[in-house]
């Protein structure tokens, strides 16, 4: 469950900065993930800075205490955008049933098709420019909810 976990958050950053337009669209192309195509950015600096930037999260993931993780967009002036953000205390509950595989594919195909969909219809920020993205990650430390990193 933690390597699809990581690997939903990798494909989600990746599908947030092709909608966002933060790169040239010629930097994207779609690459298969939990059998579903997901715009994924192929420029080699690119994909290392957000596998560097996302590594922290792994440490959080196994040991259950990633309950969110933030992708910041702002411009020029250091002004907040847009902010998407997602929740994962639900994923560390316990549960009488093992998650399959197939749900989370179906979860995973529903998420990004609508993600996809209601997201790049015109950004309504007008004409301000979006310049650079942080990613915040929030976990529980010794029970107390803290945020750890900011990149």
């Amino acid at each position: 469950m933690e390597t699809y976990l990581y690997e939903f958050i990798e494909a989600f950053t990746h599908l947030m900065l092709y909608i966002m337009n933060i790169y040239s669209s010629e930097y994207f192309e779609k690459k298969r993930k939990f059998n579903t195509l997901v715009w994924h950015c192929v420029n080699n600096q690119i994909e290392v800075y957000i596998q560097q930037a996302l590594n922290p999260i792994k440490k959080f993931i196994l040991d259950k205490s990633l309950y969110k993780y933030r992708l910041i967009f702002k411009n020029l002036k250091d002004q907040v955008l847009k902010i998407y953000t997602i929740e994962f205390e639900q994923f560390y509950k316990t549960h009488s049933t093992e998650i399959s595989y197939s749900s989370i594919e179906n979860f995973v195909w529903d998420f990004f098709t609508y993600a996809e969909m209601c997201l790049t219809e015109p950004n309504n920020i007008g004409n301000k420019k979006i310049t650079h993205f942080s990613f915040s990650i929030h976990a529980f430390v010794e029970m107390t909810p803290i945020l750890r990193y900011i990149f």
